[in-house]
């Protein structure tokens, strides 16, 4: 029997190979090289494996496996440090079972149930501290208020930094200007958990601040978030990140 399974699992993939042709896919806006597998019939369906590294130093970033152009099964993603910054399953490209995200340090961070929507485990991050006070938007007023729960970004700490750190470069004119300092970039984050009007609310220029804007979109935009909750009931918050320039970092 295990016999038959083996060769019954052989002829699956060799017959899927046969069908399939691999790509090879660099984006610099991104900072990263893809390496996947689409129908030959059709060079717009990724089947199969899939991988993403950095541009910079050939890292790997993602891993997983597409079916019929969508995410399906386990994937992995990892940090700067070669660690899992996330990892669970896909199915029919939706998000489903218990997901696992991690800190800046490797712990545990996040533990998501993506088919019940239910927040199994959550550690603050210094950036989610109860000290902190948020934007929080009410009818045309906002308010600066603390939080019982900030929004909490499900693709954990970890993971947003290296989608914030990826492709980023430093300006050539701001460099030549000896320009350093942050750039302030908020969004929305509403009732659903949805990120939308990112715009730059404190300017560097010399090209800072489209490049901030572009990093803090790649890291949350389209990602899954916990609206932010005031005395138990969600909340409308206008989130602040800050992008750091300065020249001593070294470019990646």
């Amino acid at each position: 029997m295990k016999l038959t399974l083996s060769l019954i699992a052989i002829t699956i993939s060799i017959n899927l190979l046969a069908q399939t042709k691999s790509v090879t896919n660099e984006d610099q806006s991104s900072g990263l090289k893809e390496k996947y597998h689409v129908l030959k019939s059709n060079k717009n369906i990724k089947e199969g494996p899939y991988a993403a590294y950095s541009i910079y130093g050939d890292q790997l970033v993602c891993e997983g496996l597409y079916k019929n152009n969508l995410k399906d099964s386990v994937w992995n993603y990892y940090n700067f440090q070669h660690k899992l910054a996330e990892f669970g399953s896909y199915s029919n490209g939706e998000k489903v079972g218990i997901w696992n995200a991690f800190d800046s340090k490797g712990g545990l961070q996040i533990q998501f149930d993506y088919t019940n929507k239910k927040l199994l485990i959550y550690h603050r991050t210094k950036s989610d501290s109860a000290s902190r006070q948020f934007y929080v938007i009410n009818s045309n007023d906002t308010v600066k208020t603390f939080l019982g729960r900030a929004p909490i970004f499900l693709d954990g700490e970890a993971r947003s930094m290296q989608q914030l750190l990826m492709g980023i470069h430093y300006p050539r004119s701001a460099k030549e200007h000896n320009v350093q300092g942050k750039v302030l970039v908020r969004f929305i984050i509403d009732l659903n958990g949805k990120a939308s009007n990112f715009r730059v609310k404190k300017s560097l220029g010399y090209g800072c601040d489209e490049e901030a804007l572009k990093a803090v979109k790649r890291a949350f935009d389209g990602g899954d978030w916990l609206p932010g909750l005031l005395n138990g009931n969600p909340v409308v918050v206008d989130y602040e990140a800050p992008v750091s320039f300065t020249l001593e970092t070294v470019d990646r």
